[in-house]
């Protein structure tokens, strides 16, 4: 079963097929319902968009699911006009954000309004961006569900958008306190170190202390060990010699 549609001269039809079909066949046919030009559109059971071109003239289209003729098909239909297009692109263009300076994390530019509207920026939305406008930062919204935009007002205004992805300051502090606590580590252990090799030459000083009180000891003790032998030696020769001076003493008297 076909499913047909007409198409006027000048118009860019789009057709997105509502149904999961394999292959359908595209047909263009005159006014007389002759048939101008067949193709096939495959893979439709993704469900995209079928762009068939714009048409010079008055045409009928005709859907036909190859894998199962007696389908009928169902479309969602748009079409691209092209002045009307034209003149909404001008008309966006009067009031066209100047972009002045790009750095990594945003842009700066200005813009003059005629009126007030709403500013849209062909970015999509994330919750990391801000707006600045004239140093005050606005509240901003998914456009359509998927572009940046906010307010502005008339006259001309100096613009700043700034991205910050999210989580971007917890992980900036975590990072400084990974850092931050690694020096403090860092400074314990030189600190430990220091305290270790001091009371080690602490320890080795103390241990060579009392070796060397003995080795200064030991001298002395010698010589005063060696003084009552000498005082006895000079005993002994006293007492000998007044044993020998007795002696002739006593000779002389019994000489007389």
């Amino acid at each position: 079963m076909a499913t047909v549609y007409k198409v006027y001269a000048g118009m860019h039809p789009y057709f997105y097929v509502t149904q999961f079909i394999d292959n359908m066949r595209v047909i263009t046919l005159d006014d007389e319902g002759e048939t101008i030009e067949s193709h096939l559109e495959s893979d439709l059971k993704f469900r995209h968009i079928v762009d068939l071109g714009e048409y010079p003239y008055d045409r009928y289209i005709a859907f036909i699911s190859e894998s199962n003729p007696e389908t009928e098909l169902t479309f969602q239909s748009y079409v691209f006009l092209k002045e009307p297009y034209k003149l909404m692109m001008e008309q966006l263009s009067s009031d066209q954000l100047m972009v002045g300076e790009v750095t990594d994390r945003g842009l700066t530019g200005n813009i003059t309004c005629k009126q007030d509207e709403v500013l849209l920026f062909t970015i999509p939305y994330d919750e990391g961006f801000e707006v600045w406008i004239d140093g005050k930062e606005c509240d901003t919204w998914a456009y359509l569900d998927a572009f940046l935009a906010t307010n502005i007002t008339k006259g001309e205004h100096k613009v700043e958008i700034y991205y910050t992805p999210p989580g971007f300051e917890l992980g900036a502090k975590i990072s400084v306190a990974g850092l931050v606590f690694s020096i403090v580590l860092l400074v314990l252990s030189i600190m430990g170190s220091v305290k270790r090799k001091k009371t080690e030459k602490e320890k080795t000083a103390s241990e060579n202390t009392p070796a060397e009180e003995s080795a200064q000891k030991k001298p002395s003790e010698d010589i005063v060990k060696e003084k009552p032998s000498e005082e006895t030696n000079s005993t002994t020769d006293v007492v000998e010699n007044n044993t020998e001076s007795n002696t002739e003493t006593e000779s002389e008297v019994t000489g007389s």
